[in-house]
This record gives C-alpha cells, structure tokens and sequence, in this order.
C-alpha cells in the first residue's frame, strides 16, 4: 500500500486533473483501493458476517423478549458469507478473462444477485434495528423472564446495528466533504 503523503499527492493530483466531482471521486475511490483502509475493510467483512453466524446460533433461544434478534443474527451472517463469496468469484473469474473480452457470461447474473442480495440486506437490517431497539434494554438477569435477553447475543447484535448506523454517517459525511473540498477548490480555479 502507498504511503499516507504518497496518497495525499496522488488526490491532490487527482483534484487538478479531474474533469467532474464524479470523476474525481471516482479517482479517490479507487486510490483508496490500494490502501491499508480497504484490507481492514476486508477483514472486518470476512470476520463479522461469521461472527454472527456462531453467536446467533449459540444462544438461538436465549431471547424471549425478541426472539427475531438470534434469527436476525444467524440470517444476516449467512446472507453476508453468501454475497462475500458472490463477489470473491465474480472478482476471480474477471481477473482470469481475457482484457478484449468485455463481459463474461455470468455477469449479468452476479450483477442481479450482487443487487438482490443488497436489498435483502438492506431490508433485513431494517428489521433488525427494529428487533433490536424494541427490545431496548432487555432483563439480562431472570433467564425464567419473558422480558430476558442473553447479554452477549444483545449487546452483540446492538453493536451491529450501532456500527452499521456510525459506519454509514460516517460514510456520508466523507462524501459529503470530498465534495465540499472539490467544489471549493473547484471555485478557485476560476
């Protein structure tokens, strides 16, 4: 991965090189690419999908008060691994097709479960956050109560939806300041 100042250099080249903000986005997107951000990105995409696979079914019915938020967990990892490994194939075989050759035969057809699969999982998070902040703060003592939820599987499926909410804001506001940046850089040009 290119060094920090290295980056920096190539998005200010890429600012006085750029036609559009789409394009320079575009440009941004994909130095960012080769960075150490993305192989984090990677890992936590990996991690977290199984993650929730192991302790959605590990206390599957130790949530009376919500007994989506396991099912919501289980679901959701095994939708994840799925997309993950939809786009680790769709990665593999564009790499081993000639540079001539413009499209494969199934591309189409990941392009259209890729699209499936996110709305799935979109809608799926919806519910989730339902689940999960309807059920907000579950007893964590009384396993006999019907208001019980098992600590870990709470608080662990709390902190999903927590850090899908954060992860997003966090991406808008970064959209939202790289265009800044280029419109007013974009403004002193002229």
């Amino acid at each position: 991965p290119p060094p920090y100042s290295t980056l920096s250099a190539k998005v200010k080249e890429a600012r006085q090189s750029s036609t559009s903000t789409r394009h320079f986005l575009g440009t941004v997107l994909v130095l960012f690419c080769g960075t150490v951000g993305l192989t984090y990105l990677l890992v936590v995409t990996v991690v977290i999908p199984i993650v929730m696979v192991v302790i959605g079914s590990y206390y599957l019915n130790d949530c009376p008060i919500e007994k989506h938020i396991p099912i919501y967990l289980v679901t959701g990892g095994v939708v994840g691994v799925v997309k993950l490994l939809l786009s680790i194939y769709s990665r593999c075989t564009k790499q081993k097709r000639p540079e001539h050759e413009a499209e494969g035969p199934h591309d189409r057809e990941a392009m259209f479960c890729d699209m499936v699969l996110n709305c799935f999982l979109f809608g799926w998070y919806i519910a989730g956050c339902v689940w999960i902040f309807g059920a907000y703060l579950p007893d964590f003592s009384d396993p006999g109560s019907l208001e019980y939820c098992n600590k870990t599987l709470y608080y662990f499926a709390f902190a999903v939806v927590a850090s899908g909410i954060i992860f997003l804001v966090a991406i808008a506001s970064c959209a939202c300041c790289v265009i800044l940046y280029h419109a007013c850089c974009k403004r002193q040009r002229y």
